[in-house]
């Protein structure tokens, strides 16, 4: 089968490079038998939570590589101060849009959305060692490695900032894309294979939604306060009027959202030269529709 297995909808680009096929295969199959169980019982409130989760896990690929964007213009701008953090939360928000196709986990009222981070980085290493042990605990040494940079200048900020640091204590920018890639084209693939399962035992039957589930997505919340974003509030209920099936991550998205993300995060009033620009690398993790 050789790349094609890795190949559904979307075009990976890595997967087939890292992962053998034996072993790859048998990890869609099983991923498939799982999420045949689970479309085997679909109901409005299932229907609602994996269109929730499909979403989510799109921002959070989207975030990600805002935030990736965001290294490569500090890095260029010799902004050095925020790489820690930003190569740490790439990775995690990476690691969160795997865990919300992992059907081994329930929507549980929202709480898959507020994972530890220690929790987060557990599943996807164990997720990853189903694929390959060797590739899983190196990007497991990577990722407490880019947590323990985050955290360097979090609690105790060495004086000579970055330059003092062993190579073996930080991580770079290359490192960090190459575990983005592969969290995030493993969070497709797997939402591709669920969205087949739903084919299979769903095709000719029709669903609603149920707007409690909805609303954690849209509702964000403090200590002290509560809020709405009124843009996720649009967002989200134009896809549920719009599809009428589960669909992957990918055409989950559309142009429009992909845009009106990237744009927000615009100074429309810079007059310098020197804007941010968030669209320049945004291919940097995943090919966008």
């Amino acid at each position: 089968m050789g790349e094609q297995l890795y190949n559904h909808i979307y075009e990976n680009k890595t997967l087939h490079i890292h992962f053998d096929t034996e072993p790859f295969d048998t990890y869609r199959q099983s991923l498939y038998n799982q999420y045949l169980k689970i479309t085997k019982h679909w109901n409005d409130e299932l229907n609602t939570a994996w269109i929730a989760r499909h979403y989510q896990a799109s921002k959070m690929i989207l975030s990600a590589t805002l935030m990736l964007n965001s290294a490569q213009y500090a890095e260029e701008s010799n902004l050095k101060v925020v790489e820690p953090y930003l190569y740490y939360y790439a990775i995690l928000s990476c690691a969160r849009a795997l865990i919300l196709t992992n059907p081994n986990l329930t929507w549980s009222d929202g709480s898959i959305l507020n994972f530890t981070h220690k929790k987060t980085i557990n599943i996807t290493v164990d997720t990853i060692k189903l694929l390959d042990k060797e590739i899983a605990n190196d990007i497991e040494k990577k990722i407490l490695r880019a947590r323990d940079y985050r955290e360097l200048f979090s609690y105790r900020f060495p004086l000579n900032g970055l330059r003092s640091l062993p190579p073996e204590v930080s991580i770079s920018l290359d490192e960090t894309i190459d575990i983005c890639v592969i969290l995030v084209e493993l969070a497709q693939f797997n939402s591709e294979v669920m969205e087949q399962a739903y084919e299979k035992n769903c095709a000719d039957k029709t669903f609603g939604y149920v707007e409690d589930v909805l609303e954690k997505c849209i509702r964000y919340e403090t200590d002290d306060n509560s809020f709405i974003d009124n843009d996720d509030f649009m967002r989200i209920g134009s896809i549920v009027q719009r599809q009428k099936k589960l669909y992957s991550i990918l055409l989950t998205m559309n142009a429009g959202m992909v845009e009106d993300f990237f744009g927000s995060w615009v100074d429309d009033e810079d007059t310098s030269g020197k804007m941010f620009n968030p669209d320049l690398y945004n291919g940097i993790l995943f090919d966008f529709p």
